[in-house]
């Protein structure tokens, strides 16, 4: 879908709405994490930088994939995606919880 959505006007488009509901749901994580209002302007600021990051790392990863790259290549992608987030919010969000 990724790969498809760079060429793909439609296909663009639910991409992004799909990273839309992302950012919404990381409003409500970093909400809690910040013990601040999911509607707090820096809270819904530092949830469209980590939506962002996710989007962003997802879509480098799959092309990759689909460019013929060895899946093993990604597999620390969890400690990327962690590391992109923490520096798209300047750390403020912390560090990721793994259960």
């Amino acid at each position: 879908m990724t790969r498809l959505a760079d060429t793909e006007p439609a296909i663009r488009t639910a991409w992004l709405m799909a990273c839309d509901q992302v950012e919404r749901e990381m409003a409500g994580v970093t909400a809690v994490r910040l013990e601040l209002p999911a509607e707090d302007l820096q809270v819904r600021l530092y949830a469209a930088a980590a939506a962002a990051a996710l989007r962003v790392i997802s879509e480098d990863i799959g092309a990759a994939l689909l460019g013929g790259a060895d899946p093993r290549e990604f597999t620390d992608a969890h400690e990327r995606l962690a590391h992109a987030i923490s520096n798209a919010t300047a750390g403020a969000v912390g560090d990721p919880i793994i259960t």
